[in-house]
């Protein structure tokens, strides 16, 4: 008589080698569980379309999948840390886990190429994960991994223009959310991200971010090309921040949640 709720923001059984959760989640074992416990599951919530239908073969009621999307309160004090500002006119941040290792790996020549060509002028700052490759670049700023309680305080501490969001289009990634989008428009700057379905479903190019293949020739381009224009990232980060304020922001999506839970309560209390 108890309603079991399943909240999963990744595809858990289409996992890829690349990602170092890979060893657990892609045991025949583990995934013969989680399949045999998403049978039994009552009700599912989920942060995107394309996350709902994944999971729906896999559910007893996929009527009872629900997405609720990432959602940040703007209204909430942050608790800032401190953060040493970077002395470059441009500023570029990437962030993220290792689970990015593969996504990230066409950045290591823009980063280190970029840096050395602009004498100081572009800066990256790497906030969490850094590849062994990154590693011995000059100039490249890194700060380490923090807690979840603590990450966005250090999020919005960071001194940057640019955020950037690189994802490999294959199939895993399509479950992906548009979190980085929603984190760099919460603080009014603009993503530069790939094109794929986490981004081009919110970024329209050129208004409020930009949208890339994974290609390392455009990438380079079109940050040297933002590096002269300071003033257009501006007001593309004031649009990504009108964007998430309207449809990601938790003074209003609270209510999704509410009505979801309410839905459940009011079902197993009949």
């Amino acid at each position: 008589s108890i309603p079991v709720v399943y909240e999963i923001d990744d595809s858990l059984l289409n996992i890829v080698d690349a990602n170092p959760a890979s060893k657990y989640y892609g045991r025949p074992d583990i995934q013969f569980c989680l399949k045999h416990i998403l049978k039994d599951v009552d009700y599912m919530s989920v942060s995107t379309n394309h996350l709902a239908n994944y999971y729906k073969e896999y559910v007893r009621d996929s009527n009872n999948i629900e997405v609720l999307p990432n959602s940040l309160d703007l209204t909430a004090p942050i608790d800032r840390a401190i953060v040493p500002p970077s002395p470059a006119q441009f500023k570029i941040l990437l962030t993220g886990g290792i689970s990015h290792k593969a996504d990230w790996a066409f950045l290591e020549g823009i980063i280190r190429d970029l840096t050395a060509e602009s004498r100081g002028k572009i800066s990256f700052t790497v906030f969490g994960y850094v590849p062994e490759d990154f590693k011995n670049i000059l100039g490249l700023r890194i700060i380490s991994p923090v807690t979840v309680e603590r990450y966005f305080g250090i999020l919005s501490s960071i001194d940057f223009d640019l955020m950037i969001a690189p994802l490999e289009d294959i199939e895993f990634n399509y479950s992906k959310s548009n979190l980085k989008f929603v984190e760099a428009g919460a603080l009014a700057k603009p993503l530069l991200g790939s094109d794929v379905l986490a981004y081009n479903q919110d970024i329209i190019n050129e208004k409020n971010g930009w949208l890339l293949k994974n290609n390392p020739y455009w990438w380079a381009k079109t940050i040297r090309k933002l590096a002269s224009n300071k003033d257009k990232v501006k007001e593309a980060g004031k649009e990504a921040y009108k964007l998430v304020e309207s449809k990601y922001n938790l003074e209003y999506n609270w209510k999704l949640w509410y009505d979801f839970y309410n839905k459940i309560i009011t079902e197993y209390k009949k």
